[in-house]
């Protein structure tokens, strides 16, 4: 029975999601640095984290101490074909369960060096607007680009879809509204 939602967040847009599905499955939300005063080890939860570098944040450690049923990363990009295959290859997730889900950027969050390293991806994916105007880069990139000059939210309720849909085919609800999986 999944008990509770642990989130890792940057600059609070997981955290954000990790409230929404709170209320939506009526399940505590916890930061993952409260979890061992907050819960006893190895019990069912939903882990959440922002990606850097295809690294989950803070799964690791949640691992140690929790059962993770399912998943959610929360990222800048737009997701890709082949994207959830690259984070449990780069996060060791064997068969569990991964969802995306879209957050944004808060600059004024973000320590010197992940500005830095926002600032060369903004050059990498704006390059090709210098070579052949507006025209030549995607949609998705432009918003990135947007985003990272001007800390801007993709979070949005509708995007925790993917999961709740998966979640309800996955749980019975007991007499106490808690899920079992």
């Amino acid at each position: 029975m999944i008990e509770a939602i642990i989130y890792e967040s940057n600059t609070g847009f997981t955290e954000k999601y990790a409230q929404m599905l709170s209320k939506k499955l009526n399940l505590p939300s916890c930061p993952a640095g409260k979890m061992k005063k907050t819960f006893s080890p190895g019990i069912e939860v939903i882990y959440m984290g922002w990606i850097c570098d295809k690294r989950i944040r803070g799964l690791e450690k949640a691992q140690k101490y929790l059962r993770i049923e399912a998943v959610i990363t929360v990222g800048i990009l737009s997701p890709t074909p082949g994207f959830i295959a690259l984070l449990h290859q780069y996060n060791d997730l064997m068969d569990l369960p991964v969802f995306y889900l879209r957050g944004g950027i808060r600059r004024e969050k973000l320590s010197i060096s992940q500005k830095l390293i926002l600032n060369l991806m903004a050059k990498k994916l704006a390059a090709p607007v210098k070579r052949g105007g507006l025209d030549s880069i995607s949609n998705a990139d432009y918003q990135v680009v947007d985003s990272i000059l001007h800390s801007n939210s993709f979070v949005k309720e509708q995007n925790l879809e993917e999961f709740l849909f998966w979640y309800r085919t996955q749980t019975e609800v007991n007499p106490y509204n808690k899920p079992v999986i």
